[in-house]
């Protein structure tokens, strides 16, 4: 399997007998879009398409702060983990990623996007205390079991959830849009 991690630890993965049976790439291999006020990075996939990938939490001196619309849809990855410096998942991000099984949020995500994770593999979410907004179908038609929704949440976009195996959901107090 494929693995992305931050251009700075490659080599203590390479030297780690752990990952010996993974194919290593430096997160160089990820598209890197300054945002609109150019304070900090989008990422995309790039040239990389599948495998597991570690968000590294900066990009040539500035904060990596979300993920790009679409910037992953319809790839091969299986696991993503977030920086606590990705403070938003655009549209459609991770839209019809089939394999996506796993994700890790940082504890600075405020904003998913719509349909960020629809048509996904995700089986379980846990998301971070600091999101506060979940777009329109953000995990619709996925294969999520589970969603523990955090305390502080104030906004869950329509559909966000249907088409899931959820049976049962708790809704924050925090909650004042669904």
């Amino acid at each position: 399997p494929n693995v992305i991690v931050p251009e700075a630890m490659l080599p203590s993965y390479a030297a780690d007998p752990v990952w010996s049976s993974y194919n290593l790439f430096s997160s160089r291999e990820l598209g890197y879009t300054l945002n609109g006020d150019g304070t900090g990075y989008l990422v995309s996939r790039g040239a990389y398409g599948d495998g597991i990938v570690m968000i590294p939490a900066e990009h040539e001196g500035l904060p990596v702060v979300g993920v790009a619309e679409s910037g992953f849809s319809s790839s091969m990855v299986s696991h993503v983990e977030f920086p606590d410096t990705v403070t938003a998942i655009g549209s459609g991000a991770f839209n019809y990623c089939n394999k996506l099984e796993s994700v890790k949020f940082g504890s600075g995500l405020v904003t998913i996007g719509e349909s960020a994770f629809s048509n996904s593999g995700l089986h379980s979410v846990s998301l971070p205390a600091s999101v506060r907004s979940i777009g329109s179908n953000a995990f619709s038609s996925s294969t999520i079991l589970g969603v523990t929704l955090n305390e502080g949440l104030e906004y869950i976009g329509s559909y966000s959830f249907s088409g899931t195996r959820i049976s049962k959901i708790t809704i924050p107090e925090s909650v004042t849009f669904v």
